[in-house]
């Protein structure tokens, strides 16, 4: 049984320039700034930006020096958001100058992939999900 209510929210990420941050997911996936909260004694200063209605990234100032991750090391892989044309999102990619990682390929369950980094280096997985494919959700 799961938890009455129960939804994805958010993912956040300690970025190193919050600026450059806000502009590239605004630029990239049109993510616009919704709130800004001060630091406050030790507690750190943070910022949402959303992508669709409760869709949202939250982002920590004060990122610096990302460790290296080894291939098969445990923890966050990447974060994927659903595109309705993989091809349209590529064009729009390559015109706002994205860092492609892994450029377009399909997957084993049938779904439309490309993968681009943001400023920080997290990896950001765009995918077409066709109906045919088994993770497909009307």
């Amino acid at each position: 049984m799961s938890m009455p209510g129960l939804r994805f929210s958010h993912v956040a990420f300690r970025v190193a320039d919050i600026q450059q941050s806000l502009r590239w997911y605004k630029d990239v996936f049109g993510a616009e700034l919704v709130c800004h909260v001060e630091a406050v004694g030790p507690k750190p200063e943070y910022y949402y930006a959303e992508f669709r209605h409760g869709q949202m990234i939250e982002f920590f100032t004060g990122g610096q020096d990302a460790p290296e991750r080894a291939v098969n090391a445990s923890g966050f892989e990447h974060l994927s958001l659903i595109v309705d044309d993989i091809q349209a999102a590529l064009a729009h990619l390559q015109a706002t100058g994205a860092t492609i990682v892994r450029p377009y390929f399909e997957g084993r369950a049938m779904q439309k992939i490309v993968y681009v980094g943001d400023p920080d280096g997290n990896i950001i997985e765009l995918m077409e999900i066709p109906p045919d494919s088994p993770i497909y959700r009307a």
